[in-house]
């Protein structure tokens, strides 16, 4: 429709006709309601915060696990512990015998060493002494009497002028013998000679060494028992102190997690 070719009134009416039925129009509700762009960060917001949730849950899950298998390892070793402690107990009887022993044999060595020491300067030498000096005096008489014999025959042959072949015989004989007696006789003196001072003061400070070798033989064993003594009771006490710390630490894990499952 051109509304240039309609009379001026026509337009007027038209135009005023149209005023008032929109006027009558009721008007459109206003929507209230929150639009999708304004939801989209409350949404978000608890999507966070259910995802935060999770991870405090599997982190408290994760240190449950970790406290779990801690408590596990303390009780393994809590009870490597008691066994170690009675494997020590056994371990410090074993040494306590071993060092005892040694110190009882140290002391009968040297009882020992004492009493030949003893025997020796007491009988054994005096003995050996003796024997050897009668030896000797036996050897002594024999070249004597063999010279003296000897004396007698060339005494007895000396004017004689019979059996001269006889004579002759007899003391060659008689020289013979005492050639031999007094060749028996200063061996004799040469081994007692021998004896004397060398082979029985020999033997006695061999015998003074064994009593020496037996006494520091028994100091050190008596300073082992000591030393030995002292480590044991370090050992027995560490150990204990060891089991005491397990317990106590297995008894603190076991009540932070009841805790923390309560």
């Amino acid at each position: 429709m051109n509304f240039r070719s309609l009379p001026l009134s026509v337009v007027a009416a038209l135009a005023a006709w149209l005023l008032a039925a929109c006027s009558t129009v009721a008007p459109h509700p206003v929507d209230t309601a929150p639009q999708s762009p304004a939801a989209k960060p409350a949404d978000s917001q608890k999507a966070e915060s259910e995802k935060d949730r999770k991870a405090e849950q599997e982190k408290k899950a994760e240190e449950k696990a970790a406290r779990d298998k801690e408590l596990r390892t303390k009780k393994r070793e809590l009870e490597y512990a008691r066994i170690g402690l009675e494997t020590a107990a056994i371990e410090r009887q074993v040494r306590t015998l071993t060092v005892e022993n040694l110190l009882q044999s140290a002391r009968i060595d040297l009882e020992k060493a004492k009493r030949e020491l003893e025997l020796f300067l007491k009988s054994t030498k005096p003995h050996e002494l003796e024997e050897h000096q009668i030896q000797m005096d036996s050897q002594t008489y024999r070249a004597e009497e063999a010279k003296d014999e000897q004396a007698e025959l060339e005494s007895m042959y000396k004017d004689d002028e019979f059996a001269k072949k006889t004579k002759e015989l007899v003391l060659r004989r008689g020289r013979r013998q005492v050639e031999l007696a007094d060749r028996s006789l200063a061996v004799a003196r040469k081994e007692f000679e021998v004896l004397e001072q060398h082979t029985l003061p020999e033997r006695e400070r061999e015998l003074r060494r064994k009593v020496e070798t037996a006494e520091l033989d028994l100091k050190k064993a008596d300073l082992e028992q000591r030393k030995a003594a002292l480590e044991l009771d370090v050992q027995k006490r560490q150990a204990e102190d060891k089991l005491k710390d397990l317990e106590q630490d297995v008894k603190e894990l076991e009540q932070k997690i009841a805790k923390e499952s309560a």
